[in-house]
């Protein structure tokens, strides 16, 4: 008798039986069916199969016609929209502008609490600015009071002085490369070999390096046929030529530059003397070099003002106490330098010591001469600082291989001269007749080196000092170029212009030139740090340059200026940087922001005014003394 799954009606259609495994025959059913259509095998799998043969339950029934009910609503309302759109064009007068879509930002404070500024065009976001505002948002300690601790608040209590880090990422760059393997480029491979050169032997070059050098001299000192009178003359003019940086030093006063004589000193010489010179001209010449040595440093200490003479009345000058003929000429001084310069007013330093000078040459004999200029060039030639010589030489070459290689370096450092140029214009606007300085000098990136470097010989560090100091002092008297150090850390000022070496043109020392940027930073930074070279200057350097009791004067006489400028340029001076707290991204809190990115302590900012209005600190106490805190008249715009 057969079971009830295996009896089958016998009339009507058939229905299928459902068991345990009955989708899993009708998978195989269907894969059956699309293994029979060889078209619809690779479309119709398992999966398809299956959604195929699901019935919908009743929530997939209503999620799907609710999902219609939305597609038919966004449908009717981008019909609405074009239809209006449509009406709004055609309604609008031909060539008119397009209608203005307004949005609205937020900005965010340091401490995520939303300062929405009450009126946004006062805001500064440009690139300058938010780089300014990331900076001081690093640095400064909001939670501190910086009426209780203004060094802790912004950060100059706890790190180094900014012009030292710029100075050290500097240097380390340049150790970097000089001190790496061999450069394919020329001109780097040559500095690298001075540089090598300079540190193979110690300080003190080997006295055999000199032979060469004193034998050519001494040559050219027998050579001449002239009498006596010129001989000396001449070979004087080459030999004061040659070793020209060695004899005069630059001494910088109020409002002048002066290039005066000094001493020089004779320690070592006995020693350099008997490895030089048979044994039988020692004494001698040990003898003739102290007593003209004494001579000079006679001079020296009285040289006398700078004074502008001709040629004809510098000669003159230096042979009227003196019976024909004269033992010095100074035309050949200048044809030793450059036979074909042009020679017009000449600057000279020290006039009581050029008129002396040829009578005190007078009294000398040949061997005496000579010898003391053999001590010149041997003391000259000493080695120092192995990397600060070598970026002193060839600083423009450096600065231009590895710091300005492409036109967008040179942009960014023209911008920060413009930012120095119009800070000195405004206040020299303000106060015409001030001390300072009229002229802003950047580093000569495109400075020329080809004869520096042409006159490096790698197996001789004397003959490559050489012809080093001849080719700077040609430079110096003909072309008026100073030897200064492009990548010093500090500005320079002499007379009435300002050198602003590389490592100046940084932030936070100076900012890029920017219309939206807040002036008040400008103030802070750069504007301080003129004040205080100024000082400096005033004080012919004795006086500490940062810090100490100096810092709230100068701090002062520039937020004068500020002042003034905020005055003259009411609406420009209430740009604030965007992101800082309010309080403290107004232009009078930049100011102290940045000086203090500056890293440089002040104990006296506590008790300037200006500093307690602007943060609401209590006020100083009446009988408080800030003498010490007033600028000089002279530091007054």
């Amino acid at each position: 008798m057969p079971s009830p799954q295996q009896e089958q009606p016998t009339d009507g259609p058939s229905e299928p039986i459902q068991t345990p495994h009955a989708e899993d025959d009708g998978l195989e059913a269907a894969e059956t069916e699309a293994g029979d259509d060889p078209e619809r095998a690779p479309l119709l799998g398992a999966a398809a199969a299956r959604i195929l043969h699901h019935k919908p339950t009743p929530i997939e029934l209503r999620l799907a016609i609710i999902a219609f009910c939305c597609l038919c609503a966004a449908s009717i309302g981008f019909g609405l929209f074009a239809g209006e759109s449509s009406k709004l064009r055609n309604s609008l007068p031909p060539h008119s502008p397009p209608p203005k879509i307004i949005t609205t930002t937020i900005y965010l404070s340091p401490t995520n609490s939303p300062s929405p500024p009450q009126k946004p065009s006062e805001i500064c976001t440009s690139g300058p600015c938010v780089d300014a505002a990331g900076e001081l948002r690093r640095t400064t300690q909001w939670s501190v009071d910086p009426c209780k601790d203004f060094a802790m608040f912004s950060g100059s209590g706890v790190r180094p002085p900014a012009s030292e880090m710029i100075s050290a990422k500097i240097d380390s760059t340049v150790e970097y490369v000089l001190s790496g393997p061999r450069s394919a480029d020329a001109t780097m491979s040559k500095i690298q070999a001075f540089r090598t050169m300079c540190e193979r032997k110690g300080s003190r070059p080997p006295y055999s390096e000199y032979s060469v050098l004193l034998d050519e001299l001494s040559e050219a000192w027998k050579r001449t046929t002239r009498s006596k009178a010129d001989r000396v003359g001449a070979v004087l003019a080459y030999l004061h030529a040659a070793a020209l940086p060695a004899l005069f030093q630059m001494t910088v006063t109020s409002k002048q530059l002066v290039l005066a004589p000094h001493v020089v000193s004779l320690e070592g010489l006995e020693e350099a003397f008997r490895t030089i010179y048979p044994a039988k001209h020692v004494s001698e010449r040990l003898q003739a070099v102290q007593n003209l040595a004494a001579s000079l440093a006679r001079l020296a200490a009285d040289p006398g003002p700078s004074k502008l003479v001709t040629l004809d009345e510098l000669q003159a000058l230096s042979c009227s106490a003196l019976p024909s003929p004269c033992w010095i000429y100074w035309k050949d001084f200048y044809s030793a330098l450059d036979p074909h310069m042009p020679t017009g007013l000449l600057d000279v330093h020290g006039i009581h010591y050029f008129a002396h000078l040829a009578r005190v040459i007078a009294e000398q004999a040949d061997i005496g001469l000579e010898s003391y200029f053999h001590w010149v060039i041997i003391i000259s030639a000493r080695r120092q600082d192995c990397q600060g010589e070598t970026i002193l030489e060839f600083g423009p070459t450096l600065l231009k291989k590895l710091f300005l290689r492409s036109e967008e370096q040179q942009s960014e450092m023209q911008s920060y001269l413009s930012s120095a140029r119009f800070l000195v214009e405004f206040m020299l606007d303000q106060a015409p007749h001030s001390d300072l300085p009229r002229v802003i000098e950047g580093p000569p990136a495109e400075l020329d080196q080809t004869a520096e470097l042409a006159a490096i010989q790698e197996d001789n560090w004397v003959l490559t000092l050489h012809r080093l100091a001849l080719i700077k002092t040609r430079r110096a008297l003909s072309e008026g170029t100073l030897r200064w150090n492009v990548l010093n850390s500090k500005p320079i000022l002499m007379g009435d212009r300002l050198y602003l070496p590389f490592n100046v043109l940084q932030s936070p020392l100076l900012y890029p030139s920017s219309a939206e940027l807040p002036k008040s930073l400008l103030f802070g930074s750069f504007g301080y740090m003129l004040y205080e070279e100024m000082w400096r200057l005033k004080t012919n350097g004795t006086g500490r340059p940062e810090g100490g009791e100096r810092c709230g004067a100068s701090l002062e006489a520039s937020f004068s200026g500020w002042k003034r400028y905020r005055a003259a340029h009411r609406h420009q001076s209430r740009t604030r940087l965007v992101g800082l707290p309010l309080p403290f991204g107004r232009p009078d809190p930049l100011f102290f922001l940045a000086f203090g990115r500056l890293g440089i302590p002040c104990l006296p900012i506590h008790s300037l005014h200006d500093f307690s209005h602007t943060f609401g600190c209590p006020s100083p106490p009446p009988d408080a003394s800030l003498s010490s805190l007033t600028p000089a008249p002279w530091l007054r715009p």
